[in-house]
């Protein structure tokens, strides 16, 4: 930016041409005016903001399943609180403004001893295809259905426990869905089923749990 010494036309403020005056402590300064400005409510912003909304309000309902929650604010997962740490790791996987089945229930594990493969539902069922390497005596091996409606933009979910399944085995997991999982699905068009294996102690403590990739049913 320069300043002008001398003003033949008198104070000189504001934009002539392509240059713009201000007057900044008695003194006249001048800089070439920009070319471009940064335009907020672009359509791009538009689609980020509208983006971060909806992995709020998807991270602020995983957070309200006190399961998930623990899953979250384990120690091994870097971070403050539990929805802090939903929002983060998913952020990357904002691709558009709509939820994606790329978003995470649970974080990436840290040891890949349960792996999913593929959850599909077939009338009252969900089949889930997964492979567990993790052995440890007297857990409890639970399990989490998050339903997403594209449609409504809405979700819920369903827990519940499984048997200890065969160490290094392939297993076809079949779990009936309840009414509410049932009627859900069946009014609401498109659907996001996200589902992961969560491995407790005892006492509740998590040991381990699996990956949680979400597939578009319908």
């Amino acid at each position: 930016m320069a300043r002008v010494d001398q003003q033949l036309l008198g104070v000189v403020n504001g934009k002539i041409g392509n240059l713009v005056f201000r007057r900044v402590n008695g003194k006249t300064f001048v800089s070439n005016r920009p070319q471009k400005y940064n335009i907020t409510g672009t359509e791009e912003s538009t689609l980020v903001k509208n983006g971060f909304k909806n992995l709020i309000m998807f991270s602020a309902y995983l957070n309200s399943i006190p399961l998930i929650k623990t899953v979250w604010g384990s120690k091994t997962i870097r971070g403050n609180r539990a929805y802090n740490k939903i929002f983060s790791h998913n952020k990357s996987h904002i691709k558009s403004v709509e939820i994606s089945e790329l978003f995470r229930i649970i974080p990436d594990p840290p040891d890949k001893q349960i792996l999913i493969f593929k959850t599909e539902v077939e009338q009252n069922y969900a089949y889930i295809d997964f492979l567990t390497d993790y052995k440890a005596e007297n857990c409890i091996y639970n399990y989490v259905l998050v339903f997403y409606s594209k449609h409504h933009n809405q979700f819920m979910h369903q827990l519940g426990e499984i048997e200890k399944p065969e160490i290094h085995q392939r297993t076809l997991l079949n779990i009936e869905l309840n009414n509410d999982a049932i009627n859900f699905i069946n009014l609401s068009g498109k659907v996001i089923i996200y589902f992961g294996l969560i491995v407790q102690d005892q006492s509740g403590a998590i040991l381990t749990w699996s990956t949680s990739n979400g597939q578009v049913y319908k």
